[in-house]
């Protein structure tokens, strides 16, 4: 015998539909997230100063350190041990600048996440002496180099100088592939390591070129969003000379 719907029923069974039909289309609300908290940085680090000759001073009190990026720009003075830090400022990469008067200013790019150690820059003045190769020569696993300098060096006044080694006759400060800074008190057979030039790119098969400006100074590189750079140097009077095999 066939069931009959009731109009009871029916009443029913459309409000129950109707009930499910609201029941999807209603937005389902989401929990409000809470909003990303920033990542505090407290970068540090050390300057230094070094004389004409490559010694190190004494006292590097005074240095002024600046960083800026992400809506920083703050400065600090370093203490007589050359120490400066920064307190709680957003991490992410910032540029670093450090200046004294009589003293060639220099710039480090810094990415920074929590205490963060910021390399060592070195400031020193612009060079005055003279310094040449007179030649260079492989010997061994090295290239050898004679050097002159006016002054001449002495112990107590070593000499500071920078040379940059290239494939190519054009090599500078912006090309070479490696470049070694030092001083010597004795520049006769100054040297070179192959096997570092060879790790740097440079083809030591090939003709090798030295690049050294007269006027040079062994003080940390500049690299200020990505330029690198030597602020000590004299750019004018660039030798250039090629590697006897």
């Amino acid at each position: 015998m066939k069931k009959l719907i009731t109009p009871l029923k029916s009443l029913m069974v459309l409000l129950v539909a109707s009930l499910s039909l609201s029941a999807c289309s209603k937005k389902v609300e989401q929990p409000e997230l809470p909003a990303p908290q920033t990542v505090m940085a407290t970068p540090y680090g050390t300057a230094w100063l070094v004389d004409k000759y490559g010694h190190l001073e004494t006292n590097y009190e005074g240095i002024n350190v600046n960083i800026s990026g992400n809506g920083i720009n703050r400065n600090t003075t370093t203490g007589r041990d050359g120490r400066f830090e920064f307190k709680e400022i957003p991490a992410g990469n910032y540029r670093v600048t450090y200046e004294k008067d009589g003293y060639e200013s220099t710039v480090q790019m810094a990415t920074v996440f929590g205490y963060d150690y910021i390399q060592v820059a070195v400031l020193g003045p612009k060079a005055t002496h003279e310094i040449f190769i007179e030649e260079a020569r492989i010997q061994n696993d090295k290239i050898v180099m004679n050097m002159t300098s006016n002054p001449v060096a002495a112990s107590t006044k070593p000499i500071g100088y920078i040379v940059f080694a290239s494939n190519s006759p054009n090599v500078d400060v912006n090309n070479a592939l490696y470049y070694r800074a030092t001083n010597s008190e004795v520049l006769i057979d100054q040297y070179l390591s192959l096997s570092e030039i060879q790790k740097s790119g440079i083809d030591v098969d090939a003709p090798i070129y030295l690049a050294l400006y007269p006027k040079t100074f062994n003080v940390s590189q500049s690299n200020d969003h990505g330029l690198k750079d030597f602020p000590t140097i004299n750019k004018q009077g660039k030798k250039v000379i090629q590697v006897i095999k």
